[in-house]
């Protein structure tokens, strides 16, 4: 699944935003996140031009970047979407895994920050 990187090769831009609109496509309209046709139709809804997503999507070299960026994902211990990983240049690890709530994810950065004193480096593979 290319869905992720190729976004950032056509717009930059436009990451987060394709991003949130992935997101609610999936887990408010219960959209399939294994459909080509769901990823090129938020791209369309962000200017994008079917054609050039699918150029980019197909690209072998977005593959193989998105095949690594998985892998380091997987490395740092990442097992669900989304999930919120720490580091703080000496040690990683999981702060969150699968869905949780603006307010639960504020209480756990606060209580993150209030028992650490190095300031984290945030990874979203």
């Amino acid at each position: 699944m290319q869905s992720g990187y190729q976004r950032t090769k056509i717009k930059p831009e436009i990451a987060f935003d394709y991003l949130n609109i992935l997101s609610k496509s999936f887990y408010h309209e219960n959209q399939d996140p294994t459909s080509f046709r769901t990823f090129v139709s938020l791209a369309e809804n962000l200017g994008i031009s079917s054609k050039k997503f699918q150029s980019v999507f197909e690209d072998k070299d977005t593959d193989m970047e998105t095949k690594n960026d998985f892998y380091f994902g997987f490395s740092l211990g990442v097992s669900a979407f989304p999930s919120l990983v720490f580091s703080d240049g000496y040690e990683s690890g999981i702060l969150t895994r699968g869905y949780h709530t603006y307010e639960q994810v504020n209480s756990i950065l606060q209580d993150y920050f209030n028992t650490n004193v190095n300031s984290p480096t945030f990874v979203f593979p």
